[in-house]
């Protein structure tokens, strides 16, 4: 579950095929995880891979025709929230 509070801003690295590659502060980078969660401007995305402060998730073609996701070039700066955890509750 997703507050819609914004939490951190990152930048996208790169964006198409399929796919969104997004650079990430030091602030979140240890909480996200292959296979977790994150918003992106809002569009919740399953996070594919990890390396550094990077993480890359795919993109269905009909979520980027439905939302702001198929616009995004590289140097785009991203809303990015990460899901609730129990003890932030």
């Amino acid at each position: 579950m997703f507050t819609g509070i914004t939490c951190e801003v990152g930048t996208v690295v790169a964006a198409g095929a399929g796919a969104i590659t997004v650079d990430v502060p030091e602030g979140i980078a240890p909480r996200l995880r292959p296979g977790g969660s994150v918003a992106v401007n809002g569009v919740c995305l399953t996070v594919r891979a990890l390396t550094g402060r990077r993480f890359t998730a795919d993109v269905s073609g009909e979520t980027a025709v439905r939302t702001t996701l198929g616009k995004l070039r590289p140097g785009v700066r991203v809303n990015l929230e990460l899901p609730l955890r129990p003890e932030d509750g």
